[in-house]
């Protein structure tokens, strides 16, 4: 599940576009092909560098009440992290796994699209 949020296209877009798009991350976790019980997930949003953090866009599948400016502060900082608490009953801090990525900028499309092979 872990890779194939960092790998999505439209996660990698929302956090170049500076948006905490939960719905975009919750997506790419519906298509790994890992069951879980949507009602359960939490998300929460974070940046070692941001005061704001950390912040709960999710919680046992329902949207939080969040402030805007807040959640767009956290995702303008350089590292951004994203946890997904599936909600296991039994699994609580034992499983747990660490993906990195990185966003789709302009350049990176720019410089990737711009050559064949």
């Amino acid at each position: 599940m872990g890779r194939t949020i960092a790998k999505s296209p439209l996660v990698k877009t929302a956090l170049f576009g500076e948006d905490a798009n939960w719905g975009r991350i919750v997506c790419a976790a519906g298509y790994a092909g890992v069951d879980f019980n949507a009602e359960d997930i939490s998300l929460t949003i974070d940046s070692p560098t941001s005061a704001y953090s950390p912040l709960l866009l999710l919680e046992h599948g329902q949207p939080t009440d969040i402030d805007e400016e807040v959640s767009t502060h956290i995702v303008q900082q350089r590292d951004v992290e994203l946890e997904i608490d599936l909600g296991v009953k039994g699994c609580e801090d034992n499983e747990a796994a660490v993906i990195w990525t990185c966003d789709f900028s302009h350049d990176y499309v720019d410089i990737n699209g711009s050559y064949r092979t």
